[in-house]
């Protein structure tokens, strides 16, 4: 379906094609940078149970159909469309979907006082700020590493040494 097959949705009764697993196992961390980018604008907005919700719902529906549309021989390709590094099937989408996350569920709870002005925001949850930050650097070495192949560990190699200057 999303990777640009005729098979049926999760290739059951498919002789194995070793190239589709190729394409999957390069497509999950840009999966990840999907699910990721609408973490920040619904934090604290909606239950964890939700929030999981709605992360299956884009990552498995949504993404893989833009994804198909504009990477996989799809119609928007068609019509002169070009991604740029997942500009559009990856940030666009994920920013998009985190706009409108924020606007349908409205503010943080506790951002407001009675008096309608801001309160200050109790300080952040460490552990899932780490795990945030792995979720993170794998997606972008996933990103990064599908472009430049041939120069793998010095992409590698630049990926991390700037996510970690990035967290000093």
């Amino acid at each position: 379906f999303a990777l640009g097959t005729s098979a049926p949705f999760l290739l059951r009764n498919q002789p194995v094609v070793t190239g589709l697993y190729d394409q999957f196992v390069a497509l999950v961390p840009l999966a990840v940078v999907v699910a990721c980018v609408p973490i920040g604008a619904l934090a604290e907005r909606c239950s964890l149970r939700n929030f999981c919700l709605s992360t299956l719902f884009l990552v498995g529906l949504f993404w893989p159909t833009v994804m198909r549309w504009s990477w996989g021989d799809g119609w928007l390709q068609h019509r002169g469309f070009v991604d740029v590094a997942g500009s559009g099937t990856v940030h666009a989408l994920a920013g998009l979907w985190a706009l409108a996350g924020a606007v349908v569920l409205g503010p943080r709870r506790g951002r407001y006082n009675k008096q309608g002005l801001p309160a200050p925001l109790p300080a952040h949850n460490v552990p899932f700020a780490l795990l945030g930050s792995l979720l993170r650097a794998v997606g972008w070495l996933g990103l990064n590493l599908l472009r430049a192949p041939a120069d793998f560990a010095l992409v590698a190699t630049t990926t991390l040494l700037a996510g970690a200057g990035g967290a000093l």
